[in-house]
């Protein structure tokens, strides 16, 4: 805004409004009353540079200061909301600004901007970085905002042509309003020095990037909720190809030997800055509600397989409006199988156990199995999965030397997590619960992360349980059937946020 007495424009997001050449000028603009129509000392420059562009004759749009609840505030007269330029920063939005502007110096950037304003985007992103390739925008979000006013934001900046990155120190599980557009979050610190890189030289990034690992066709896709269904034929019988497959361990991950900041256990935030100047990461939509850095050397190959493009990507789209006939999400999402997939599950899967019900504890009333007849159609068919069947012969001892390996197992992947997600790995020991024994499986309770983890292990040899084929024998984690790999995952359960 503009300072009429002193002839000079206001810029509250900068030390001393912009004018560190003018101590206490906060302090004079402050006391001197009255503000607003009466007063008429601040002047609303972005109210009318807008009008000016919608063709409007100039109208002054005066402004008040006040004092808010967490910081003082620029404030229209009428009422309106402040815009975010008028908004002074709290210090942890000003670290992760001054982190990522001086991560994209080091990187390279031949020009490096705070609070610039882009006058095709109209909007003043918080960091400006221009590489060799690439003209990055970086919009730093301590606060939450509507889906709405991000995308409104996201589509201005990326019509200019800047690729846009958004950073946040909300949790992961409290960064909702940024799914749709490319965003890197950070742990929630309670000092934002930690936020320098003096003092934490490789930040975590705990959501936002995905990296890939090389599976045959049938891998369990995390992107589709752990579904089997081929990336490209969508069919749920295998092809026997490879494909990519999207993977939380950072491991899978090949960082550039060349890179400024070198990756560290997983990829940290100065790490990612640098990849997204130089266009070794680019953002990917998944699905049509979700977006996420993914690495450029597979790419390519990505969006080969799952479709997809980066102007996908930097545009995020407004929420699909529900189907007629279908309220709930699962008739919104629901989808009729191929006479291919049906042909495949009937000849592969024998009726024995209906899928996703775990063992009875006391035995049911006989009743004839559902056989499909030329009059049955094919939806009818119970579709099992061989593995979830009694174990014939299950020894307590094979059982117990499973469950030492898979209590290892779950500690491996429980540090991935942590690593990931930036919390601290609770992994205890078994203990025997004899109760739960049933079917050829015998019963451990395992805490994870503060949660109990109710484990029905297989009394068979080890090599049996991790095979690939649909009649290796299921494990039972909380009731339901999973294969070693799996199983092993879903045991792992993301802890408690704490406050």
């Amino acid at each position: 805004m503009y300072y009429v007495p002193a002839g000079i424009e206001l810029q509250p997001r900068l030390p001393g409004f912009g004018h560190p050449e003018l101590p206490g000028l906060r302090e004079r603009v402050a006391n001197d009353r009255p503000h607003g129509i009466s007063g008429q000392k601040l002047l609303c420059l972005l109210c009318m540079r807008l009008r000016a562009d919608q063709g409007l004759p100039p109208a002054p749009v005066w402004m008040t200061f006040v004092e808010g609840p967490h910081h003082p505030v620029f404030r229209h007269e009428d009422g309106r909301s402040p815009h975010a330029e008028h908004t002074p920063e709290s210090n942890i939005h000003k670290a992760l600004k001054d982190r990522e502007a001086a991560t994209w110096t080091a990187a390279g950037a031949t020009e490096v901007k705070v609070e610039a304003w882009r006058p095709r985007a109209k909007r003043r992103p918080d960091v400006l970085a221009v590489g060799a390739r690439l003209t990055v925008a970086g919009e730093i979000q301590h606060t939450t905002l509507t889906p709405t006013a991000v995308n409104r934001r996201q589509n201005a900046l990326a019509a200019a042509g800047d690729r846009v990155v958004w950073t946040t120190d909300r949790d992961s599980a409290d960064v909702a309003f940024l799914r749709q557009v490319p965003h890197l979050a950070v742990p929630a610190l309670d000092d934002y020095r930690l936020y320098r890189h003096d003092r934490t030289p490789q930040l975590n990034v705990i959501s936002g990037w995905t990296v890939f690992e090389t599976q045959r066709c049938g891998w369990s896709d995390m992107w589709r909720g752990g579904s089997t269904r081929c990336p490209i034929t969508e069919r749920l019988e295998p092809c026997g190809r490879l494909h990519l497959y999207p993977t939380l361990n950072p491991h899978a991950y090949r960082p550039d030997p060349d890179a400024r900041f070198p990756c560290g256990s997983s990829p940290d935030l100065d790490h990612l800055l640098e990849g997204i100047l130089t266009d070794r990461w680019r953002p990917y939509r998944v699905g049509g509600q979700r977006t996420t850095w993914i690495p450029t050397t597979v790419y390519n190959d990505v969006v080969g397989e799952r479709g997809g493009s980066v102007e996908a990507a930097e545009r995020p789209r407004p929420p699909a409006a529900s189907r007629s006939g279908g309220t709930r999400v699962c008739e919104q999402k629901a989808t009729k199988r191929s006479t291919a997939d049906l042909a495949y599950l009937t000849e592969k899967f024998r009726p024995a156990q209906p899928l996703g019900i775990a063992p009875q504890t006391t035995k049911p009333q006989a009743s004839p199995s559902p056989v499909p007849t030329a009059e049955a159609p094919a939806h009818g068919v119970q579709l099992i999965i061989p593995g979830m069947q009694a174990v014939e012969a299950g020894a307590l001892e094979l059982a117990a030397a499973n469950m030492a390996v898979f209590v290892e197992a779950v500690r491996d992947r429980a540090r991935i997590e942590s690593d990931v997600r930036g919390y601290t790995p609770e992994v205890g020991h078994p203990v025997r619960d004899a109760a739960a024994d049933i079917d050829g499986r015998f019963g451990w309770v395992l805490p994870v992360n503060g949660r109990d983890q109710v484990i029905l292990m297989p009394g068979v040899e080890l090599v049996r349980l991790r095979d690939t084929e649909v009649s290796a024998p299921c494990l039972f984690v909380n009731g339901s059937a999973w294969w070693w790999n799996d199983a092993v995952s879903m045991a792992v359960p993301i802890p408690p946020r704490r406050t």
